[in-house]
């Protein structure tokens, strides 16, 4: 298990972060305050939302334990996982310059879109299974 860790430690830390952030909405059912009175806020603040998060963590992570071979399933992880970080960076920055508090961490949330985009340039075909699903 350990060698297959340390052979994706990138996705590893993907993984985790997307899973912690999963439990994080969940446990947090009005983290979200921004745009008051919306539909938006349904959405956002819903344990579904949460739980998407952390299925596309879980699949990361099984993706790993699995040996990282599917160039596929890598793709589609990355890019899920590039729209998601990018989806709460936007919403978390619009949270913040709506409300003006400082409590929205969407500096980092934008870090862990660069870190993805970092991830996919570095994920090419010939590291997972030489372009072979």
């Amino acid at each position: 298990m350990w060698k297959l860790i340390r052979a994706n430690p990138m996705h590893t830390v993907v993984g985790l972060a997307l899973v912690g952030i999963g439990v994080f909405l969940i446990d947090h059912d009005q983290y979200f305050r921004w745009p008051p009175g919306s539909w938006v806020l349904g959405l956002v603040n819903d344990d579904v939302t949460g739980f998407i998060y952390a299925a596309v963590g879980a699949a990361f992570l099984i993706w790993v334990l699995r040996g990282g071979k599917s160039v596929g399933w890598n793709r589609a992880l990355i890019m899920t996982a590039t729209f998601m970080f990018g989806v709460l960076s936007v919403y978390q920055f619009f949270h913040w310059a709506g409300l003006g508090w400082d409590s929205m961490p969407w500096i980092s949330n934008a870090l862990n879109t660069a870190f993805v985009i970092y991830l996919a340039r570095k994920s090419d075909t010939e590291d997972h299974g030489g372009g072979k699903d």
